[in-house]
């Protein structure tokens, strides 16, 4: 399969009987199956990996509002176990802020781990992942989110 380009002015449509009679004059064997803008070419070409990073985003955020989903459960859980600890805390003159601070940390340091283990996981995994990742670095900061992006100007639709 071959693609012929050629500069025109206005809507390709138009010009369909004049390039394929041109086509026709240069071999008369050559079947033209269709004029296309080059810019549904290239959407054409890009169709599977913007599917496929669409799909990736999905899962990304289904895995983060897991994730969050499971860090509130381990945390009602520690504090729900430190319950009799905390209503000591208070009896001895523990101020709310304190026992917030005190479940609060733990939930920071919860996090901390999820965290840093996911990004060393991530970074591992973006290397098996490098064939999809058309104009960046697997390492690249945008990709693991630094700079957040709408989705309408991260993946084009």
């Amino acid at each position: 399969m071959h693609y012929w380009t050629a500069r025109i002015t206005g809507k390709p449509v138009q010009y369909d009987h004049e390039v394929r009679a041109a086509v026709k004059r240069i071999d008369s064997t050559l079947l033209v199956t269709g004029i296309l803008p080059a810019d549904a070419l290239i959407d054409e070409a890009q169709t599977t990996t913007r599917f496929t990073l669409l799909h990736i985003g999905s899962f990304g955020m289904m895995a983060g509002l897991l994730a969050g989903i499971g860090i509130y459960g381990v945390l009602s859980s520690a504090v729900r176990q430190r319950t009799a600890e905390i209503g000591i805390r208070i009896a001895l003159g523990a101020k709310k802020r304190q026992i917030l601070e005190l479940v609060l940390n733990e939930g920071f340091r919860l996090m901390l781990i999820g965290l840093s283990t996911g990004l060393a996981g991530s970074f591992v995994l973006t290397r098996l992942m490098s064939a999809i990742l058309v104009g960046t670095k697997p390492t690249d900061p945008l990709t693991f989110g630094w700079k957040l992006r709408p989705l309408g100007q991260a993946i084009r639709m």
